[in-house]
């Protein structure tokens, strides 16, 4: 209908105020010849709204334009309060109708109150020569023409007496009722009694039974376009509280099939719609027929829909007659959609069977704007069903249903549940019909021809098993996902495949074979990998394993769960590499399961330096002597000065400890601008012992014992690439023997330089590269009885004697020959024979016995000293 023609007088109802600002009638008696008292407008107690009063034999009140098109769903609700039923003064009632026809189109001039304005006149085509079918075509040309109605018939015709002008009701047994007819079809009449004497009785079609309690109750009448010649017109009756305004649940509504070939009907053609009425002449007020219009509505189109879905089968949509397995994860999600329309959708309710044998858990709420909500599970099985948010065009609505599928032990079929989307109250179902052939648009109001079912589907013992598969990059710090990091050609990947499978599964799941499907753009001839069960035991796999399968021995109930660990390295080359999603599969012919493999990017890596980038460490020499955790530190230069201008976490590092695999660690805008940092454990120290920040990362790498090489190069986003950096890092040590003894030397009066016993050794370790130097001093000797050797301590260098009573460099790195791991020997030339005074040869420390020396043992001390030139 036209929306010109709303009558805002949605809450004029009895009991509540609101004026009606727009009436859809024609109020003026005159202008379609009815009589003067048919139509007024007046003020009721307690409430101002449009109010029409039909009285005084036949009355009749048409909308002001042909607005009810059937080429769409739409629909309307009025209260009505009917007169009592006084005996004599009876009120005969009224009918809705639907007409084609101009508003000044008269009701039947029959004063037979059967007619109600709107049915054929009974004394037409009565006659004694007359045949039944001329008279029943006198009664349905005299009938309003092309049109439908809706009887509220308060008086039951059943007179039948021959040539009785109130039979119409002779085979109603209700009473008073309410029904739908075609008043100008034939087909809505039979004729009863002998030639000249007929009369006829109606074929009332969706009786409900009436009362006559002369007080208000609302009815709501809808309509749903099936096809191009038929519809369902829709009626409810008392389907709200006269008091409240609250939708009451109600029995009483009636679908009818609407004929639309008996309307004349053609696409685009429009109607009008009003009400007829007749009552006794003279009536009193209280047996007036009283209507308020209070839903005139432009319809709403909207869909509806459901899908269920299997999370546990890679989120299959499950249609009906398909199977899905017990301890399966379902959802059923019911989705509303506004399509278009000028009114809003309100209060709009959903109301389901809930698939049986799923563990159902919980039921969510959004809407198409983002917003969530819970919606109680209980809810939706209550006769009004769960509420749902107003929707206007382009607005949406979906309630999901989160549950589990039942563990059964055999297959277990699982029936159709049905759902239906309503608005408003009892009275306003939304079509939700995949039966029609027309598509499920529908109206606020319309009927619900058939209620929408999930899809009936079948469980089957389950095999209560889980793949998944993780991918990790080892070449970054942490070595975290790849959907949280940014790979790099070169890179190391490993592939985390899991596969557990519950010891409560209905079903055995024997020697399932594991297709691995990585993706054929990575290295797998140099692929390696693991598997490990549950009681930690491990077997490695070859290259053509993981390329080409491996299987499982033994039950899955009994193993529960196998990990696969498989490293997989890439080539490093300088474009970017797409790695595509596959898919991997554990299977026997039984079963199989499923995990995807994720899809990310290699991003390429420059296959040479450019002289944008420089990496300057700040120590290209770091002695890790005692030290457990090692910082090397530094800048980044930028020849073109983007380093000033950009973050640091623009700047990737790649560092490779010892030529192990490269990792990258990204460097932190926390730090000074170019400045970057980071740790290495070192001398048995875990990296996991360390504490690691954004601005100061431990590596994943340990150093090892003796020399370290650390390489680092930068990258940044534009893809330049410096050259490569050395970080030397080890130990300067120094080991020597605690004890230096020197020959036995029998006096003889002469002076002598007492050589060291053979045995002895002291060794300077330098693993990085260190400059150092080694000096040695010595105490004098003296016994136990406190006399001093005449005599004292002195370093013989091959090539003079020196005292040692102050410190003497022995070695430096300048001239010593260190061998392969660094190591110089300090004693290796030592020389063991004793020589007399006046000899200038011999090498290392010497004991000196000067002629006046008295014979005892004496003691001393020596104090080396190592000397790192760099610090």
């Amino acid at each position: 209908m036209g929306a010109s023609q709303v009558v805002h007088a949605d809450d004029a109802l009895p009991g509540f105020g609101q004026s009606a600002q727009v009436s859809p009638f024609n109020t003026d008696p005159n202008s379609y010849g009815g009589d003067s008292n048919t139509a007024n407008t007046s003020q009721t107690t307690g409430f101002q709204s449009l109010l029409l009063k039909l009285r005084v034999n036949q009355s009749q009140v048409w909308s002001s334009g042909a607005d009810v098109s059937f080429d769409h769903a739409w629909a309307m609700s009025f209260w009505t309060l009917l007169g009592k039923d006084n005996g004599s003064t009876h009120n005969d009632g009224m009918a809705f109708v639907i007409q084609p026809n101009s508003n000044t189109e008269k009701v039947s001039t029959s004063s037979a109150g059967e007619t109600l304005g709107v049915y054929g006149d009974v004394t037409k085509g009565r006659g004694l020569f007359r045949s039944e079918d001329d008279y029943i075509s006198g009664i349905a040309n005299s009938a309003i023409q092309n049109s439908v109605a809706v009887e509220f018939d308060h008086y039951s015709n059943q007179d039948a007496n021959w040539g009785s002008n109130s039979a119409f009701d002779q085979k109603v047994t209700n009473g008073p009722h309410i029904a739908m007819t075609y008043p100008a079809s034939k087909t809505s009449y039979t004729v009863d009694g002998p030639r000249g004497s007929y009369f006829a009785y109606l074929n009332h079609n969706g009786v409900i039974a009436l009362g006559s309690d002369a007080t208000w109750h609302h009815v709501t009448i809808g309509y749903t376009p099936i096809s191009s010649t038929k519809g369902t017109l829709s009626y409810w009756y008392d389907d709200r509280d006269a008091t409240t305004n609250a939708p009451k649940t109600v029995n009483e509504v009636r679908n009818q099939a609407l004929d639309l070939t008996q309307l004349g009907y053609s696409a685009g053609k429009k109607y009008y719609f009003g009400f007829t009425s007749y009552d006794k002449a003279g009536s009193a007020e209280e047996n007036m027929n009283r209507i308020i219009l209070d839903t005139y509505s432009d319809y709403v189109k909207t869909t509806a829909s459901g899908q269920l879905t299997d999370h546990t089968q890679k989120d299959k949509t499950i249609n009906s007659g398909d199977t899905v397995n017990g301890g399966d994860e379902l959802d059923y999600a019911y989705t509303l959609k506004a399509v278009s329309g000028s009114k809003t959708l309100q209060k709009a309710m959903l109301k389901a069977d809930l698939p049986a044998h799923v563990g159902w858990t919980k039921a969510t709420l959004k809407t198409s704007s983002g917003t969530t909500s819970t919606v109680a599970l209980a809810d939706l099985k209550t006769s009004t069903g769960a509420t749902l948010p107003d929707l206007k065009a382009g607005d949406d609505v979906t309630v999901t249903l989160t549950g589990t599928a039942e563990k059964v032990t055999t297959d277990t079929k699982v029936d159709a549940a049905s759902y239906q989307f309503r608005n408003g109250g009892a009275e306003n179902y939304l079509l939700a019909n995949t039966a029609l052939t027309s598509p499920t648009s529908f109206g606020t109001g319309t009927a619900l021809e058939k209620q929408q079912q999930t899809p009936a589907f079948t469980i089957t013992p389950g095999y209560n098993a889980k793949a998944t598969v993780a991918v990790k990059d080892l070449n970054v710090k942490g070595q975290p996902d790849v959907a949280t990091t940014k790979a790099y050609t070169g890179d190391t990947l490993q592939y985390d495949y899991t596969l557990t499978y519950g010891a409560d599964s209905p079903q055995d799941w024997q020697d399932p074979t594991v297709d691995f499907n990585l993706p054929t753009n990575l290295d797998l001839a140099n692929a390696s990998g693991t598997m490990t069960t549950q009681d930690g035991q491990t077997t490695k796999l070859t290259a053509d394993q993981i390329k080409n399968g491996y299987q499982i021995k033994g039950n899955m109930k009994t193993l529960q769960k196998v990990s696969f660990s498989l490293k997989v390295p890439s080539k490093q080359q300088s474009a970017d590499v797409a790695i595509k999603t596959t898919t991997a599969t554990f299977k026997t012919d039984a079963h199989s399961e499923t995990a995807d493999l994720p899809a990310y990017t290699l991003h390429g890596i420059p296959d040479k330096t450019n002289g944008n980038l420089t990496v300057l460490p700040e120590h290209t020499k770091i002695d890790a002597t005692a030290l457990t955790s090692i910082p090397v530190t530094g800048l980044v230069t930028d020849t073109n000065g983007d380093v000033d201008n950009r973050k640091n976490s623009a700047i990737t590092l790649l560092i490779q400890v010892n030529n192990q695999p490269v990792q990258r660690i990204q460097m932190s805008d926390a730090n000074t601008k170019g400045y970057f940092k980071f740790q290495l454990a070192a001398n048995g120290i875990s990296p996991s012992d360390l504490t690691s920040t954004e601005q100061n990362p431990v590596l994943d790498q340990a150093l090892a014992t003796g020399k370290n090489v650390v390489k680092i190069q930068a990258l940044d986003e534009s893809g330049n690439l410096s050259a490569p950096a050395q970080v030397v890092i080890g130990q300067l040590s120094l080991n020597v023997d605690p004890n230096l003894s020197f020959q036995d030397y029998q006096l003889t009066g002469r002076s002598v330089f007492v050589a060291s016993q053979t045995g002895f050794s002291a060794a300077v370790t330098n693993t990085f590269n260190a400059t150092w130097s080694l000096t040695l001093a010595g105490t004098n000797l003296t016994a136990t009885n406190g006399k001093t050797l005449a005599g004292g301590l002195y370093y013989k260098s091959g090539t003079g004697t020196t005292a040692l009573s102050a410190p003497v460099q022995i070695a430096a790195s300048d001239t010593a020959t260190q061998d392969s791991n660094g190591v110089t020997s300090v004693t290796e030339d030592w020389t063991h024979a004793n020589l007399i005074t006046d000899a200038a040869s011999g090498q290392g420390v010497f004991a000196q016995v000067r002629s006046d020396a008295t014979p005892a043992t004496y003691h001393g001390t020596l104090t080396w000293t190592l000397v790192n030139a760099a610090q």
